[in-house]
């Protein structure tokens, strides 16, 4: 008791401009500590974090325009999850990730569709998860455009002409996220 009677007298003696921050401090100790003791989750957890922000962020584009280009980053990292950690993580990124693009596109209408319309996905994937990650990655990205097609076409009548370009260079787009750096970014995640 005396022993901590003493700390904190010791902590009083430092000024109070230095003494605000020393709670950030010893969260950065704990991040670098943590990091120390178990790098491979520190990795997975940081690869995670990183995944998430960047799928957030991909449809900025929706902020400036209506016109969807079928980039995103959404489909890529629900793969991702779901290969990793199964489809509770999956859902998990998936509920963050849409609500945070909703919230950051300034949409929050859309989350909901966006979010049930990969949920089905997610669930209509579960058996091909035995395919390699570029197969069943795929398998996932032509579902969900399918879903979110037949979604917006009885919703909003939307023609599959309109449809072509922006699917055409979803397909595409993930494909090559999944090509190129799906292996790698597993890796990290386990």
């Amino acid at each position: 008791m005396g022993t901590l009677l003493s700390l904190l007298e010791k902590l009083r003696q430092i000024p109070k401009p230095t003494r605000k921050y020393l709670p950030y401090l010893f969260i950065v100790f704990l991040v670098i500590l943590f990091v120390l003791l178990f790098p491979k989750k520190s990795l997975s957890i940081f690869t995670i974090a990183v995944l998430l922000i960047v799928s957030s962020f991909s449809t900025v584009y929706k902020r400036l325009t209506q016109i969807s280009i079928g980039i995103e980053l959404i489909s890529f990292s629900t793969i991702m999850l779901l290969y990793s950690y199964g489809i509770l993580m999956a859902l998990v990124g998936l509920f963050i990730v849409t609500l945070l693009s909703s919230v950051i596109e300034g949409q929050l209408d859309s989350f909901p569709k966006q979010f049930f319309a990969t949920v089905i996905v997610c669930i209509l994937i579960l058996p091909f998860l035995s395919f390699p990650p570029l197969i069943g990655g795929m398998l996932f990205v032509i579902f969900r455009n399918i879903v979110l097609f037949i979604m917006y076409f009885f919703l909003y009548g939307s023609s599959w002409l309109s449809a072509i370009g922006p699917v055409t260079l979803n397909l595409i787009f993930n494909y090559v996220l999944l090509d190129k750096w799906g292996e790698q970014i597993l890796n990290m995640l386990q």
